[in-house]
């Protein structure tokens, strides 16, 4: 039997020592890489699904709970993001337009509107050279398929459901 190049076999590491600020452990695993052909594959879809997007970084080690929430170590489940802000003592902002760098930008699925993605804001840029209009952009992790700079609102169709901006700042 093939794998299509977007399938993953079952290859993870160990789980790291990771806690929250209050001290409670979060479940986690590294991912084995995924081999060339597959990260060629991933970084082909992404390019056609969010022309703007700009790769950073090839790896399917960690996915975006990992990158912004455990320096880029590891998988971290989405479904614990909630969970993982309270007890780190994040706070919910009123809207992007308060967004700093270093804030980080949850998305939600387009159907459910549970979490399903995380990025970190990055700051504003120039939408056209020589222009005043500017553009917010965020990093993050789209799962297996690499570390990208994008618009804020350019990520894949499934995460379009609504943005909360959550930062640490006091």
């Amino acid at each position: 039997m093939t794998l299509s190049p977007f399938e993953v076999g079952k290859e993870f590491g160990r789980e790291i020592r990771l806690d929250t600020k209050q001290g409670n452990r979060i479940q986690n695993f590294q991912r084995m890489e995924a081999n060339p052909a597959q990260m060629r594959a991933w970084t082909k879809f992404i390019q056609d699904q969010c022309n703007r997007a700009e790769l950073r970084s090839s790896t399917s080690v960690y996915n975006c709970v990992g990158m912004v929430l455990s320096s880029r170590r590891t998988w971290i489940d989405i479904d614990i993001v909630g969970w993982i802000l309270n007890q780190d003592s994040y706070i919910l902002l009123s809207g992007v337009a308060e967004a700093r760098p270093g804030d980080l930008v949850v998305y939600k699925d387009t159907h459910s509107k549970e979490y399903a993605h995380i990025g970190m804001f990055l700051g504003e840029r120039l939408l056209l050279e020589g222009s005043n209009q500017t553009e917010m952009w965020v990093i993050s992790q789209f799962g297996n398929f690499g570390e990208w700079i994008h618009p804020i609102d350019h990520v894949l169709p499934t995460w379009k459901g609504g943005i909360e901006i959550w930062t640490d700042r006091k």
